[in-house]
Formats: C-alpha cells, structure tokens, sequence
C-alpha cells in the first residue's frame, strides 16, 4: 500500500435461514478497510474484498453475503473480471467497527 488516503468497508451478513458455524460467530459485522487511493472504485472494492478474506478466516463461505460501501453507504461492486487475491496489496488496515 502506497498512497493510503481512502477507508471503504465491508458488511458481511448471515444468509438468512442459516445456521453459522460456531468457528464463523465471529464473522457478521461492518469492517474498515484502508485501500490506495488511486484504484478506480471497481478495483478499490476487489482490493478490500480480498484484504478481508486474507484477514478473516471463515470456515463457511457461503453463510454469509458480503458486500462493499463508502462512508455514505453507497455500494460499490467488485471488478467483474477480478481474479482473486490479487489487489491484497492493495488493502490493508482492517478493524471490525
């Protein structure tokens, strides 16, 4: 991370219905993710998705939804042609709020 001036966070919510591993208790939550500056909104939010999931471990990915948004709650979606883990770099930072 080079030119860290930007916070974006993740909510990560409970499929409804679902019932979570006791080792994912901890998952559900809004974090803050600090990611470089430059990235274009797309490419910030595949940043801190994949900064988050080299943080947090989760046992059951598909218990939860994740998703991305900026400090007025606008959602921000992921490159489509993101291939995983490789903006981590890019991200770092992370606190549950």
């Amino acid at each position: 991370m080079s030119n860290i001036n930007r916070v974006l966070y993740v909510g990560a919510s409970i499929v409804p219905g679902v019932e979570v591993h006791h080792l994912d208790s901890h998952v559900a939550g809004i974090y803050s993710v600090k990611v470089d500056s430059f990235l274009p909104d797309e490419k910030a939010a595949s940043a801190v998705l994949d900064c988050f999931h080299s943080f947090v471990p989760i046992k059951n990915m598909e218990d939860f939804y994740f998703f991305v948004f900026d400090c007025c709650g606008s959602r921000i979606e992921e490159d489509p042609g993101h291939a995983g883990f490789t903006l981590a770099n890019h991200a770092g930072d992370i606190h549950m709020i």
